[in-house]
């Protein structure tokens, strides 16, 4: 076989969760053997500088993305995207390529897959990754038939520390929890973001809680209506934010790139859906409630909350070799309504 052939380009999608709920699919590819050069958004090489795998941004534009795929010098890719102008990229970059047939590219690909209806993101990705096996990976590889049950995106030392110096900034010496009011985007021209969420902060604070909420590049306004509540944190990497996120006593976020990113780091996380489909996006591997029916109501929420977190230690971010701090956790403080915990 020749050694080309286990040399990859993949194109990332351009959202965060899609590019966290595509990290099985790039982990394994990476156990089959696979030299990987990932590329994406400018954002996507610190999130993913635990791979110690090359990440090249790409700029916008069908012809200069196509110059930065050929710079990689592979003669394959991966796209994980559904556009036709990415397919159009990677073809004049002059790789080969396998993807789903959509957005009418299929002839500009070596293996257009069919997309399947009814599997979560994770499932999707997990089904192109092996496609790429079968086009150009050794006979001896078995592409396994399920992805795992967790994500694991790794955090760098960089990342720790940006975190402890934040949260050090912020004197927070204890347990907290992190809210992710914000969603980008829309599912069907409705908001993705739980309208409770300024009533839930105000009941944990009230109940004596430290709630951090971590704003990306221009939500810090939006931010403003919870700082009577929350410790807010601007102008954090995507990296340190992961790291913040595993430190956490438990996140509770709407349906969004920071959901997915706590349920990638270990992180307690409730996931509160009122629109989309939770079967499609919900946390891989954590916690969801409601769905596309409409929203849960406070009491549900801090009820699935307070169960969540009852066995949680506070950890802060580990820096290099330096051991780890316990503090109890604050459960005893929170009071859990009536009303089961049924996940819809």
């Amino acid at each position: 076989m020749d050694s080309d052939d286990l040399q990859l380009s993949i194109r990332l999608p351009n959202w965060v969760g899609d590019v966290v709920m595509a990290l099985p699919t790039i982990q394994q590819l990476l156990r089959s053997g696979f030299a990987l050069h990932l590329l994406g958004r400018g954002w996507a090489k610190d999130l993913l500088a635990g791979l110690n795998v090359p990440v090249t941004p790409v700029p916008k534009g069908i012809l200069a993305a196509g110059r930065v795929m050929r710079a990689t010098g592979m003669k394959h890719g991966l796209l994980l995207t559904n556009s036709l102008s990415t397919a159009i990229s990677m073809r004049m970059a002059g790789m080969q390529s396998v993807g789903y047939r959509t957005d009418s590219r299929s002839l500009l690909m070596h293996a257009a897959l069919k997309k399947p209806q009814g599997l979560h993101e994770v499932e999707y990705f997990w089904r192109l990754g092996k496609a790429a096996i079968d086009s150009w990976g050794p006979a001896s590889i078995t592409w396994p038939a399920v992805p795992p049950a967790q994500i694991h995106l790794p955090l760098s030392n960089d990342h720790r520390v940006a975190a402890a110096k934040a949260l050090t900034m912020a004197q927070i010496k204890g347990p907290y929890t992190l809210c992710c009011p914000m969603a980008l985007g829309n599912t069907q021209g409705h908001s993705k973001q739980w309208p409770l969420f300024p009533e839930f902060c105000q009941a944990l604070s009230e109940m004596g809680r430290t709630i951090v909420i971590c704003p990306g590049p221009g939500e810090e306004q939006e931010c403003e209506k919870f700082l009577a509540h929350a410790v807010v944190l601007p102008g954090l990497s995507l990296g340190a934010y992961a790291a913040i996120l595993a430190g956490a006593e438990g996140v509770v976020a709407n349906d969004s790139g920071p959901m997915h990113l706590a349920a990638a780091v270990g992180a307690r996380v409730l996931g509160i859906f009122g629109v989309g489909e939770p079967s499609r996006t919900r946390p891989w591997g954590g916690e969801f409630v409601g769905g596309s029916s409409g929203w849960p109501n406070l009491d549900k929420v801090l009820s699935i909350f307070g169960k969540m977190i009852q066995s949680y230690r506070f950890l802060p971010p580990a820096v290099g070799s330096k051991a780890r701090l316990t503090f109890p956790a604050k459960v005893s403080n929170l009071s859990v309504p009536r009303g089961g915990s049924e996940r819809i």
